[in-house]
């Protein structure tokens, strides 16, 4: 009998420890339900030892798909617009985050001791339906709760999951509203975003990521909603970051798109939004051709016009809804237009993250796009 207390209350500790943990590293915003991106992203004057993204490097595949604990914060991030037989549309979003709260070493052999924490965000759109589900999970990384390795490749929380290849992964996830199980197979090359791969986001040494994307893989599986089974197939997109410190005190979010046009082009752009609702000169983004080679975009390439705006009336935030962009020289004139307008994600971070539609003269294509940072 004594030795059962002792582990349950060892089991207690652990618990109250891993929650102060959680509040240490995700300070909570002022109403104490969202955290704010620079408790993640933001540059810190206290980075100790961890490893900075300073200069390009030579990406190794498949060692560089999985885990890199020396750099603070780093995410597998796949959207993806599928079909049915119908042909019924819906968008998915599946994102495994990794996020270390210390850059001291473990020296340890209990399997509880960690200084790792995940977090997961998915979700399903449904377009007919005009119905969004979003879910969120968080863990620390430890005991086989969560965990992310190269071989076998895995890249897990709880029953939440991402395994098979790299380039070939399948994803897993299971919410009271919906299911996911879809296989992707990469129809693209790996694309290096930034110079080379390193992706500068504000001033500062170090305030970068390195950053690579496959833009297109063809996907097929199941969705089930509401107990309802669906077969479906369409394409994905991954993007794929690891960072110490990205945002600097000036930057407050950004606008994400990635494009994919039905003539097999795809397009990457990211506008960082300052203060002041500038765009910072850092914003920047990824052209990439039917065959694959990619060119980068400054932001001088490119310009990205807001059209319409949509409000959230659940937390009364306005985040634009209609965009045109364009890239003039490779004759790109398209607006993107959400498939939905409800694509609000209401978890540890408040953000807009959804399906749409693009349409251009004689081309057409689907895209998904992301806000974060807006209030």
């Amino acid at each position: 009998m004594k030795k059962f207390v002792n582990i349950g209350f060892f089991l207690v500790i652990i618990s109250i420890i891993a929650f102060f943990l959680f509040r240490y590293l995700f300070k909570p915003a002022a109403d104490n339900k969202t955290m704010r991106i620079h408790s993640v992203l933001g540059a810190d004057k206290n980075e100790g030892n961890y490893t900075k993204a300073i200069k390009p490097i030579n990406f190794r595949f498949p060692d560089d798909a999985g885990p890199h604990p020396d750099f603070k914060s780093e995410w597998w991030y796949f959207t993806g617009n599928l079909s049915d037989d119908a042909g019924a549309e819906y968008g998915y979003h599946f994102t495994i985050f990794r996020q270390s709260i210390s850059d001291k070493k473990l020296d340890s052999s209990s399997d509880w001791r960690t200084n790792q924490v995940y977090m997961a965000h998915i979700a399903v759109t449904d377009v007919v339906n005009d119905k969004f589900y979003s879910f969120s999970k968080m863990t620390r990384g430890s005991a086989g709760l969560a965990g992310a390795k190269i071989k076998p490749f895995r890249v897990w929380i709880e029953n939440w999951e991402i395994t098979g290849e790299y380039n070939h992964p399948i994803l897993k996830a299971s919410t009271r509203d919906f299911t996911i199980d879809i296989q992707l197979n990469s129809l693209k090359p790996i694309v290096l975003n930034g110079n080379r791969g390193l992706s500068q986001k504000s001033q500062g040494i170090g305030n970068a990521s390195y950053y690579y994307s496959i833009p297109r893989f063809k996907t097929k599986g199941e969705l089930t909603i509401k107990k309802r089974k669906i077969n479906v197939s369409g394409e994905s997109w991954l993007d794929r970051e690891w960072s110490t410190s990205s945002l600097g005190k000036e930057e407050v979010g950004w606008d994400w798109f990635s494009i994919q046009l039905e003539d097999s082009r795809e397009v990457m752009l990211y506008k960082i939004r300052k203060k002041d609702g500038q765009a910072s000169t850092l914003s920047s983004g990824t052209y990439i051709k039917a065959g694959g080679a990619s060119v980068h975009l400054t932001k001088s390439d490119f310009t990205l016009e807001v059209l319409d705006y949509w409000q959230s009336a659940a937390t009364s935030i306005k985040y634009p809804s209609k965009w045109r962009i364009k890239i003039p020289k490779f004759q790109i004139d398209l607006v993107v237009t959400p498939k939905i307008n409800n694509q609000e994600h209401q978890l540890q971070f408040i953000y807009w993250e959804g399906t749409a539609k693009v349409v251009g003269d004689n081309i057409q294509g689907n895209a998904y796009v992301e806000l974060v940072g807006y209030k």
